[in-house]
């Protein structure tokens, strides 16, 4: 086969085109035996009009290369969403640090919206959204929880910094605790069916590997979440812990933590509001 820049020809026996062009066989150059027997007429020569191409494509799609070349974006789609999964979670149980927990859990989490975007369906496309909206609505809640609880010299970022939080400020501590177990997927709240809206999407295309795999790295991410939790409710504190923010900010954080819960009690309607988007 022989590429110019370049129009798509049939060409005959001979090796001659339409317009009379003659030109070598790509059998010439690496064995007849290499090229199936459906290709061995198309060749691309000179420089003419693209629309060729489609000759080109209906010869190849005989032998069935196009669509090994058209899996290729979607195989690296899965392997990416598959490693970002798996990556982001593994590597986040080892922190100690909530903001470096936080940042490697969102690896994990744009790798549960990926697996709506692979599946390529009307449902896939919904439930990645609807993903992306609740994962900004936790992430948001998680990083306040931080601020809340720094103050002038201090930063809270680290979870032995919530230590024995229930003991001193229990409204924060279970506002913390919703944005927590909705980041692991519990139900009832917004995160869990985040999750399953993605899962149930790729499960419907015949992905039941990927949704397995999915489903078994929630299991580890919900590790690190608990540590949090735990900290709060069963560890005694470090010491009395003050809080400088404003009555607003304050307000603002309840109410998101909050939404977590209400939004995962009312998923239809939040579902419902982003199928009308796509119409």
């Amino acid at each position: 086969m022989v590429c110019g820049s370049a129009a798509i020809w049939t060409v005959d026996a001979t090796g001659t085109t339409p317009d009379g062009s003659v030109v070598a066989w790509g059998g010439n150059a690496y064995g007849q035996g290499d090229i199936p027997p459906e290709a061995r007429d198309v060749v691309a020569v000179g420089a003419g009009d693209l629309g060729g191409t489609a000759v080109f494509r209906e010869q190849l799609a005989a032998t069935g290369l196009v669509h090994a070349y058209s899996l290729l974006p979607f195989a690296l789609l899965v392997l990416l969403a598959v490693l970002s999964i798996a990556v982001g979670n593994v590597v986040a149980v080892a922190q100690t640090n909530l903001k470096r927990m936080l940042a490697y859990s969102t690896i994990s989490n744009v790798g549960f919206i990926l697996l709506g975007i692979l599946a390529g369906t009307p449902a896939g496309y919904r439930g990645a959204l609807f993903y992306t909206v609740a994962y900004v609505l936790m992430s948001l809640g998680s990083f306040a929880m931080i601020l809340l609880l720094s103050r002038k010299g201090f930063e809270a970022d680290r979870i032995e910094d919530f230590r024995g939080l229930a003991q001193h400020r229990p409204w924060f501590a279970w506002m913390m605790l919703f944005l927590m177990a909705s980041t692991a997927g519990v139900p009832p709240f917004v995160g869990f069916f985040s999750k399953l809206y993605v899962i149930q999407a790729v499960l419907d295309v015949g992905l039941t590997w990927v949704a397995l795999v999915a489903v078994l790295f929630s299991v580890v991410g919900a590790f690190y979440y608990l540590r949090v939790i735990k900290a709060m409710f069963f560890e005694a504190p470090a010491g009395e812990s003050q809080i400088e923010a404003s009555t607003s900010f304050r307000f603002l954080l309840s109410l998101n933590a909050l939404s977590a819960l209400g939004l995962g009690l009312c998923s239809s309607l939040l579902s419902d509001t982003i199928a009308r988007a796509f119409h």
